[in-house]
């Protein structure tokens, strides 16, 4: 993921950062090197938006965000795992700025 993000937007430290469901080093990595980084779980419990241990808590296919937040939104691994992913895609989309991009993993 880092070279992906190295190689296609050089500048990724700077911008602002949404990842769903983060996890290991990566996620330890991006947290330190992007002031703008966003990392959310679900939590069905939890109030969209709120903070809880130490996630912002987000369904991924009905998002808090406002319009174009994002200028990167990264899932790895978690699209395959909703019953819903189209719901999912649509809100990435919205919750990125024009020009911004959906990076992702799938199995």
């Amino acid at each position: 993921m880092v070279r992906v993000l190295n190689e296609h937007f050089p500048d990724w430290r700077n911008l602002r950062i949404h990842e769903s469901s983060p996890g290991g080093a990566i996620y330890d990595f991006l947290k330190r090197e992007c002031a703008n980084y966003v990392a959310s779980q679900f939590f069905p419990d939890q109030a969209p938006g709120s903070q809880y241990r130490g996630f912002r808590c987000e369904d991924l296919g009905k998002q808090s965000f406002p319009d174009a937040h994002f200028d990167l939104t990264i899932t790895q691994d978690v699209l395959e795992h909703l019953r819903d992913p189209v719901s999912a895609l649509r809100e990435i989309s919205r919750t990125l700025k024009p020009g911004g991009a959906h990076v992702f993993t799938v199995p």
